[in-house]
């Protein structure tokens, strides 16, 4: 399959394979609105969906390690959140729909974490929020871990521990349950020339 400016238009292209699956999720900027599309083997090279989400860039594309759902972050917009059924089944499509656009609006990073169905998101003011997406809940502590600078990148640990940057700041949680998960940092570290604890 080969994939042209034609139908992707001429900026960053985001894709990601989705879990136990034959299917491809590929966000595209194309004339100033970001294209969801998503590809199957049976249908390829057509896409078996398109979404025009509106103007603004797909920044970051995942699934969940599950592959029931895919998370899209759209600068200036937020978050977009597309439960897609199984592929076997036939069941009518469904919408990418935006997550808590007052709250997400201002997302900086965000990623699936490894283990459970856990959406770590970060924003421009150093919050970090944890979706629990099981239990539909968006678990916010305005203190307790807040960075000082936008959170810029970050990794989920194979133990679900959350490790978190802003500025030369790293934070890494405990070991977040599957239910009812929130942040709030553990360890702290200060990145100057080298790695080192700050007490």
């Amino acid at each position: 399959m080969h994939l042209q400016p034609t139908m992707l238009g001429k900026g960053k292209v985001k894709a990601a394979w989705r879990p136990n699956s034959t299917q491809a999720a590929v966000a595209a900027e194309k004339d100033d609105h970001t294209l969801l599309y998503l590809f199957a083997r049976s249908t390829m090279p057509k896409p078996s969906e398109v979404h025009n989400l509106g103007p603004g860039k797909p920044v970051w594309l995942d699934w969940d390690c599950q592959g029931s759902s895919l998370a899209l972050m759209q600068e200036g917009v937020g978050l977009y959140l597309w439960d897609l059924p199984k592929e076997s089944g036939g069941a009518a499509p469904t919408q990418p729909l935006r997550l808590a656009p007052t709250i997400t609006v201002d997302t900086t990073f965000c990623m699936w974490s490894r283990k459970y169905l856990q959406l770590a998101i970060g924003t421009k003011a150093g919050k970090v929020i944890i979706f629990n997406k099981p239990q539909q809940m968006m678990q916010l502590h305005e203190r307790k871990g807040k960075h000082g600078a936008p959170v810029t990148c970050g990794d989920w640990l194979t133990d679900n521990r959350l490790g978190l940057a802003s500025g030369t700041r790293v934070k890494i949680s405990k070991p977040l349950p599957e239910e009812g998960a929130q942040w709030e940092s553990y360890s702290k570290f200060k990145l100057s020339g080298m790695l080192s604890r700050v007490p």
